[in-house]
């Protein structure tokens, strides 16, 4: 396993130091190890160490100009020159070994050719499987980035709706404490009624009865 120094990125994700120089040469295609060193902030040794280590598992290539160390993406036109030409190489390797005598020269030279050939074909499968992965993965981020917004978006729409709700459940309860204030004074304005309605009754006859004593 590939590790390293951990870094923040602009979206405060955390990234090993080998994923940030993996990132910057895809994103160059190409770039000198002292351009990296610059650029990213980390040693030139610690680069070319890093730098070694990527090469060796096939996720990119090194080539030297007037003396200077290069880092080639898999993507860059540079690269699959050079794999063209080591593919080149190979076969011309296998057509000059194909005609060095052997005890057996034709089972010889078919054996080594049908093995070369199988080699190249792995190399190349190797490199469009590469391809089709790092495809697969950004669609994977992208799709994740999609699915994050998404949630962010629900979970402010929940904000905002527990926060209405909150408002309204408020409203309803002030609303209710006027009801019962009313409903209290109701009660009281009725109780108020009923007490003079009797002592107006009491009153009246009062009144009928007096009258009746006057009359007789």
């Amino acid at each position: 396993m590939i590790t390293g120094e951990r870094f923040v990125d602009s979206r405060n994700n955390m990234i090993t130091g080998v994923d940030k120089l993996l990132t910057f040469v895809n994103e160059r295609e190409e770039a000198s190890l002292k351009e990296a060193s610059k650029e990213l902030k980390i040693p030139l040794s610690v680069i070319e160490r890093w730098t070694n280590t990527l090469e060796e598992e096939g996720l990119l290539t090194t080539a030297y100009t007037f003396n200077e160390k290069y880092i080639l993406s898999t993507d860059s036109p540079k690269f699959k020159q050079s794999l063209f030409k080591s593919l080149k190489r190979t076969v011309k390797s296998i057509y000059k070994k194909s005609k060095t005598p052997h005890l057996d020269p034709a089972k010889a030279k078919g054996r080594e050719i049908d093995s070369k050939i199988t080699l190249l074909n792995e190399k190349m499968k190797d490199y469009e499987d590469y391809k089709r992965i790092k495809k697969q993965t950004l669609m994977t981020i992208k799709e994740l980035k999609e699915l994050k917004a998404d949630r962010k978006k629900f979970i402010n729409k929940i904000f905002r709706e527990r926060t209405e709700n909150k408002k309204k459940e408020n409203e309803l309860k002030k609303e209710r404490i006027s009801i019962d204030s009313r409903r209290k004074k109701l009660a009281e304005d009725m109780a108020r009624l009923s007490n003079e309605k009797r002592e107006y009754e009491l009153r009246t006859k009062s009144l009928i009865e007096r009258e009746k004593r006057f009359a007789v």
